[in-house]
């Protein structure tokens, strides 16, 4: 498997599109998965998996009005390719950014503040595109802020933008082409690393993606 994987790694940023094409199909296996086996009482569990049947059979219903199979394949998979930009999204706000491994504190220059500058950026959109990204494009504010509702995130920029700058933080925020390109050079950067370096399947930005990690 460790072969076959690095194989792949190899070529992660030539399947980084293809991936997020049917990237969802793999959150859904990841949903069963947490219903069954990660939550924490069997109640939350049943009506994990309740809401789980209730949406499959609703989609069911509703591909079953088409007029031949090819049809509700076609409509399924398009779909779903369409919904990879949202997964894109998601990739484009980490993936680009540092990697911790092991111990995440090992200096006063490594608190959570920092740590969450590090590890994620901005997207920077207008009224229309911010509305497209459903929030995500304040991933910066939303990694130091979780609870607060996506639609208030952009009345926390400033400030975190206000303090970055006292206290000299990086903080970046980029276009949605110029996160696409340092996407691709960072799987590109890890894709050539795997040619000469062991680099195995759980190590890759693409495997991270694939169990929600980061």
């Amino acid at each position: 498997f460790d072969m076959f994987a690095r194989h792949l790694v190899r070529y992660q940023h030539i399947l980084f599109w293809p991936v997020m094409g049917v990237a969802r199909f793999n959150l859904y296996a990841q949903s069963f998965i947490f219903a069954l086996f990660k939550t924490a009482s069997k109640s939350r569990m049943q009506r994990e998996m309740a809401g789980l049947a209730f949406f499959w059979c609703w989609f069911s219903f509703m591909l079953s009005y088409c007029s031949s199979i090819k049809i509700a394949l076609a409509i399924l998979f398009l779909s779903h390719a369409f919904a990879g930009v949202l997964h894109v999204q998601i990739c484009v706000s980490h993936f680009a950014m540092e990697l911790y491994r092991g111990a995440i504190y090992n200096s006063d220059k490594e608190d959570f503040f920092r740590r969450q500058l590090n590890t994620t950026m901005d997207i920077q959109t207008n009224f229309w595109t911010h509305w497209f990204h459903g929030g995500l494009d304040y991933q910066i504010e939303h990694h130091l802020f979780p609870r607060i509702p996506r639609h208030n995130l952009e009345y926390v920029k400033p400030f975190v933008q206000e303090l970055c700058t006292k206290h000299n933080v990086p903080y970046l925020s980029v276009g949605w082409f110029e996160s696409i390109r340092l996407t691709m050079v960072s799987l590109r950067k890890v894709a050539e690393q795997s040619k000469s370096e062991k680099i195995v399947a759980k190590e890759s930005m693409l495997w991270h993606g694939f169990n929600a990690i980061g």
